[in-house]
């Protein structure tokens, strides 16, 4: 967990916004990007449509869409928790670029610093 602001002091456990992602079961921090296996609920399922690519993971239930029509990433302003992804396939091979905010990266397992 990062550290306390000094205004915050105190007040560490006032609302669900101090609280750690993970904790408020928004996101594991194994859910990605990147996808990293765990101690345990480590399946996954893959469906795939016309223009997606769905993964599921059994960790938090969380599925990752990945849209495959060749559109554009989403502007900076528009900032997801687990980034932008966008996908095509190299033959057998789906490849997901992936642009994500520093201060959105899941693998930090903190809320967002406010500011920004």
């Amino acid at each position: 967990m990062r550290p306390t602001p000094p205004q915050q002091k105190g007040h560490e456990f006032d609302g669900p916004e101090n609280r750690p992602l993970g904790e408020r079961c928004i996101l594991f921090p194994t859910v990605g990007p990147p996808m990293l296996p765990f101690a345990y609920n480590n399946n996954l399922q893959i469906f795939q449509s016309a223009g997606y690519v769905a993964i599921l993971q059994e960790i938090v239930h969380d599925v990752r869409v990945i849209p495959l029509d060749h559109s554009p990433h989403l502007p900076a302003t528009i900032r997801q928790w687990r980034g932008d992804s966008r996908g095509h396939w190299e033959g057998n091979t789906l490849v997901v670029d992936t642009r994500i905010s520093e201060a959105r990266a899941p693998s930090s397992h903190r809320p967002p610093n406010p500011s920004t």
